[in-house]
């Protein structure tokens, strides 16, 4: 994002869309790397909320989660959900079973965060601000598809 359009939200509304794009795909995504300081905040943050999120959809149904779940789910690469679940503290080791186990305090920290609205999350459920899905007419792209174009 250019300079003069940073801190707009702009960063994260691309970073929304490249995700939305890749669950359509049924594949998982990540960054070009090496990334900025500024990128790797921007992608951290978008991370967090979306496992956040995630975590918190399946604590809600009563239904446990692994981290292949996670990363089919947010389209997350796998490497990048583990490594933000560990940068968050949630993951513990009992038993000789890993665990997540998704402290209120956190939840509650990541929906009255001042940049909650910027990053999609709403205390009321579901995006305040980003991608609405139902309007995105996208469709990956078929050998079919690709042979007639």
């Amino acid at each position: 994002v250019p300079p003069p359009h940073q801190r707009r939200g702009y960063g994260t509304l691309l970073i929304s869309l490249s995700y939305e794009l890749t669950k359509r795909e049924h594949t998982v995504g990540h960054p070009e790397r090496p990334l900025s300081v500024w990128g790797d905040r921007s992608y951290r943050s978008f991370w967090t909320a979306s496992l956040v999120r995630a975590l918190y959809d399946r604590v809600l149904q009563g239904s446990t989660v692994s981290i292949d779940e996670l990363s089919r789910a947010t389209g997350i690469r796998h490497e990048d959900v583990s490594s933000t679940l560990h940068d968050l503290d949630v993951v513990t080791y009992q038993d000789g079973e890993h665990s997540i186990q998704l402290p209120r305090q956190l939840i509650a920290k990541q929906l009255q965060s001042p940049g909650a609205a910027r990053r999609g999350v709403s205390s009321q459920g579901g995006r305040i601000r980003g991608i609405d899905v139902s309007k995105l007419l996208w469709q990956p792209a078929t050998e079919e598809r690709q042979r007639t174009a």
